[in-house]
């Protein structure tokens, strides 16, 4: 379980003590982009950045780790896709 859905957890309680005024499903919505944007590019980019040779210039140090970070992202983007069509087939019912 990530930081932001274990934070969530007290608001989720006490919005439901009062009677939901607050929209909970648009606040995991807006958690979950956050962390996949972070897990498939700014993790990944800051990785790239930080292991790649020092004596390429800055802007060729970036450009490769943009572009590797793009790969990631992509690969990620695929392997959720998948996942969520695989997954939509199935529903949990009763429990």
């Amino acid at each position: 379980m990530a930081w932001g859905q274990i934070l969530l957890i007290p608001l989720d309680i006490a919005n439901g003590y009062s009677n939901g005024t607050s929209s909970m499903e648009t606040l995991y919505s807006v958690v979950y982009i956050i962390i996949f944007i972070f897990t498939s590019f700014v993790i990944p980019f800051n990785i790239f950045l930080y292991e790649s040779d020092e004596e390429d210039s800055l802007m060729s140090r970036i450009l490769w780790s943009i572009l590797f970070a793009i790969a990631i992202c992509a690969i990620w983007s695929v392997f959720i896709f998948v996942s969520y069509i695989w997954l939509s087939k199935y529903t949990v019912n009763g429990v």
